[in-house]
């Protein structure tokens, strides 16, 4: 008998503060089966600088386990127990070196105290609402590096400042809960910019305290729709440098990291006659955490210039949030939920006003995260990463058949792998000319996809020499819906593009648009 972890290697090394760890045990006996099979526990010891952290029971359900661990900075050692058998794993964080960084930020109206609806007897407190914000960066952090992992493109994710900024808004209650949604993200998004905590290398994650629902006459909604209408400064929009959220379901966060999977399969009932239900038809409290959080991951894409795809996250798969995260073996939701859309209408993510600057595009990485050495363990490099390689490949074959929405598609994860807020590229700053957009690049294109109206994906190529060859009309064809067979994207049904995007190997995006008129491709200002 032993234990497995199953998607980390050892010693594995993160800039971020807490790191899913996923096993099970293996090789054990039919008493083992018989006695602890259905649902039993293992120890955990969590050392840090050779003292002991905390110790605790992790719950296990067909002899798997699936916990949330937050790390100090330094080597972590976890060590495993079940039976009298154990095992260890090593982990080291060191805080992240990236200069681009994602900011937190909760929105106050110029005639509001900041504190958000929630059931009676809860913590809706200003304080609170940063302790349930900072904990949900932290776990979409968590989420990014391992879907990332997942699909073959390392652990790795956006560097999370450790502070929720408070913006005491011009805008009064009335103001925010009459403009509509659009408007509403500029005008936030020209106070962030004029405000104080305004940075040019910044993607801002904000809440607005205010959101409201009403429901005078305490009727059940039959529908979401019917719930949107009794919400009052509803908002959940992202692109370019902001994502803007309400905060009707902030009630549903934890505000500690021990009570994250317990609120995930939390199956207490939403009373919908005093509290909005955003739970994608669940009624639940966990659904309701589950989806609004993996609303925020959806419109962080948006913010990282991803489109809506087919499927996972930049779909509808972010309703899945509780079954990534926990051992929760219900159906998935984003295999039933077709009526259910991203964006709430599918509309193209809004783009700033001239005004203000809330798409960056400058700057190179020019600093190389500093990685710790594993001065007890020998193994070389070469050796370590075929491991690493190995067990991702394994881990994915075996959870392919789940169902699970939390995933990228290929494009997806390509684009969000290179953005500058989540890799550290220095530019080689060997120009070259891509002629297909009739635009001058730093240097050789990794990524270029087409999308058609609403941002839905058409076609991606991939690769410096396959781009470089592109001309205007092989994608004005490929987006007009020709079936192009297996290369690239291979787009398969009938769609006229609308936009797009192509970024480069260091990072720089940009983004290109459909001119009707002259029938061509043309840049984005």
């Amino acid at each position: 008998m032993r234990i497995k972890i199953k998607n980390l290697s050892n010693p594995t090394s993160v800039q971020f503060p807490i790191v899913i760890v996923k096993g099970c045990v293996e090789n054990y006996t039919q008493e083992v089966w018989k006695d602890a099979g259905t649902r039993t526990f293992l120890i955990l010891h969590h050392q840090s600088s050779g003292s002991v952290k905390r110790c605790e029971e992790v719950q296990m359900e067909g002899l798997k386990f699936k916990l949330l661990v937050r790390l100090l900075p330094g080597e972590n050692i976890l060590t495993f127990d079940f039976l009298g058998i154990k095992d260890s794993l090593h982990v080291w964080y060191s805080e992240p070196t990236n200069e681009h960084t994602v900011r937190l930020v909760y929105v106050i109206p110029s005639d509001h105290d900041g504190k958000f609806q929630g059931p009676e007897n809860s913590d809706c407190s200003v304080e609170s609402a940063q302790q349930r914000i900072l904990l949900a960066g932290e776990l979409l952090q968590t989420v990014v590096a391992e879907s990332l992992w997942d699909e073959g493109f390392g652990r790795k994710s956006f560097n999370l400042e450790h502070d929720v900024h408070i913006l005491h808004s011009k805008l009064s209650t009335e103001e925010c809960w009459t403009a509509d949604k659009e408007s509403l993200w500029e005008d936030i998004g020209r106070e962030i910019m004029q405000s104080q905590f305004k940075h040019k290398k910044c993607k801002y994650l904000a809440f607005l305290c205010c959101t409201k629902y009403v429901n005078p006459n305490k009727i059940e909604p039959f529908s979401f729709a019917q719930v949107l209408k009794m919400t009052k400064g509803y908002v959940a929009l992202g692109g370019g440098g902001l994502g803007l959220f309400g905060t009707a379901s902030l009630w549903t966060w934890p505000t500690h990291l021990t009570k994250v999977q317990t609120r995930l399969l939390d199956e207490q009932r939403i009373d919908s006659r005093t509290l909005m239900d955003d739970s994608a038809y669940r009624g639940t409290v966990g659904g309701m955490f589950a989806t609004s959080l993996g609303s925020v991951l959806h419109e962080l894409g948006h913010c990282f210039d991803l489109g809506h795809a087919p499927t996972g996250v930049m779909a509808r798969g972010f309703d899945d949030l509780d079954l990534y995260l926990t051992l929760c073996s219900r159906k998935p939701v984003s295999t039933g939920r077709s009526s259910l859309v991203p964006c709430s209408n599918w509309k193209l993510s809004p783009e700033p006003p001239a005004d203000f600057d809330l798409i960056l595009d400058e700057g190179h990485g020019s600093q190389d995260p500093s990685s710790p050495r594993f001065t007890s363990i020998r193994r070389t490099e070469s050796v370590s990463k075929y491991l690493e390689n190995y067990a991702r490949r394994r881990y994915k074959t075996e959870t392919s058949q789940s169902g699970c929405g939390v995933h990228w598609t290929e494009p997806c994860a390509r684009i969000l792998s290179k953005q500058k807020w989540i890799q550290i590229s220095q530019c080689t700053e060997d120009k070259v000319y891509l002629q297909c957009i009739q635009a001058p690049l730093c240097c050789d294109p990794d990524t270029l996809e087409i999308r058609e109206a609403g941002g839905k994906f058409l076609r991606y190529w991939t690769g410096a020499q396959e781009i470089l060859a592109l001309t205007d009309a092989e994608i004005l064809v490929n987006g007009g819906g020709e079936n192009t067979g297996d290369g690239g994207g291979g787009c398969t049904k009938k769609g006229v593009i609308a936009s797009g995007v192509v970024i480069t190997q260091c990072g720089e995006v940009i983004r290109m648009e459909y001119d009707r008129i002259k029938n061509s491709i043309i840049i984005k200002k």
